[in-house]
């Protein structure tokens, strides 16, 4: 019998942890993918205008930024992206990037960020499910065997599989109902590292303008540090190259994280209006957007990942059956780190896979 595995969370490190599934095992293995949201790409996000879904915004991730050590190791990821013109080098003016290593290279995304994950996601063949969140995880045992059991919100059904991987943000991992709260209260070194993670909080806008607009600022993209609110300005179809006359530009704005936290818990529609107040002073005379929208990061970025940077982590394993958490949290935050998560939880699974003869 196949084994099934199931990825919970459509992000980066899910889908590229599916793909290096499939071309290591083919069609040994099934592999399942469940998120709770309607498209792929989780904090990859590319949003669509509401009325042109050809005017797009990077909501998300801006920019990948290569260092030299990750162009060597991950080379293969970065020449197979590069050749299938996902990633391109960044070529626009970006004020105050404060760079670690002057060697760095960043790049674009011309279709958007999320435009990776969807990459990953159609290489791999997995059978994609969107709007499953799920709600529990139990382990059910049969004649000595092992199984782990999935539910998702909306079904009176639990899913079978011989192995899950747990990619959504820690907090969300230790929020889920079932036998996996007592999987971790037996393992107090493991949870201790998983409460021990910590996470920036932010909020995006995403700006669509009609045809025409112009900005008359010498920069693509742009850091301000003396701004409450605001941290990240960008034109964002100008800095992805994708510009059209027919479409309109579009803006991204980050704010700080004290911003977010501060904000966190308040109405949406009135962060946004502080938002676009403090965007109007520090662009005055910016035009009228023709359509805005709010994004909530409550899980923006790795704060504080878990110690040592194992790239995955084993919530319970059994000779039939393995339960994994994986994701940025687990590396560092940003491209390298859910990629070497990939890698670090394929590589677990195989392992697994073959050691316990199922394969």
């Amino acid at each position: 019998m196949i084994p099934r595995v199931l990825i919970v969370g459509a992000g980066l490190t899910g889908a590229a942890t599916a793909v290096l599934l499939q071309r290591e095992l083919q069609q040994a293995v099934s592999v399942v993918i469940w998120d709770k949201a309607r498209g792929s790409g989780g904090r990859m996000s590319t949003s669509r205008s509401a009325s042109n879904p050809n005017s797009t915004v990077d909501l998300g991730a801006q920019y990948i930024s290569c260092t030299p050590a990750y162009a060597s190791s991950h080379a293969q990821f970065y020449s197979e992206l590069i050749s299938n013109h996902i990633l391109t080098p960044c070529q626009v003016v970006i004020e105050g990037m404060r760079d670690s290593d002057g060697d760095t290279k960043h790049y674009v995304t011309p279709k958007g960020t999320s435009s990776i994950v969807k990459y990953y996601l159609q290489q791999s063949g997995a059978n994609i499910h969107h709007n499953c969140h799920l709600q529990t995880i139990d382990v059910k045992c049969d004649d000595g065997v092992e199984t782990i059991l999935a539910e998702h919100q909306g079904s009176d059904q639990k899913h079978s599989f011989d192995v899950v991987v747990l990619s959504q943000p820690v907090p969300q991992i230790l929020q889920l109902g079932g036998g996996i709260q007592d999987i971790l209260a037996k393992n107090s070194n493991v949870l201790k590292k998983l409460e021990e993670v910590e996470y920036s909080s932010r909020y995006a806008l995403g700006l669509y303008f009609s045809p025409g607009t112009k900005f008359d600022v010498p920069w693509e993209g742009k850091y301000t540090y003396d701004d409450p609110c605001v941290r990240w300005i960008c034109i964002d179809s100008k800095k992805r190259g994708n510009e059209s006359d027919a479409d309109g530009p579009t803006l991204t704005v980050h704010t700080s994280v004290p911003f977010g936290l501060k904000h966190l818990e308040d109405n949406k529609q009135d962060v946004q209006k502080i938002i676009l107040q403090h965007l109007s002073t520090l662009l005055p005379g910016l035009p009228e957007p023709v359509e805005v929208k709010c994004q909530r990061w409550r899980y923006s970025q790795v704060y504080k990942g878990v110690e040592g940077g194992p790239g995955c982590m084993k919530l319970a394993e059994s000779k039939t059956s393995l339960l994994l958490a994986a994701g940025d949290a687990f590396v560092h935050s940003n491209f390298d780190g859910c990629i070497e998560s990939a890698k670090k939880t394929s590589h677990t699974i195989i392992d697994f896979l073959k050691s316990n003869c199922k394969l």
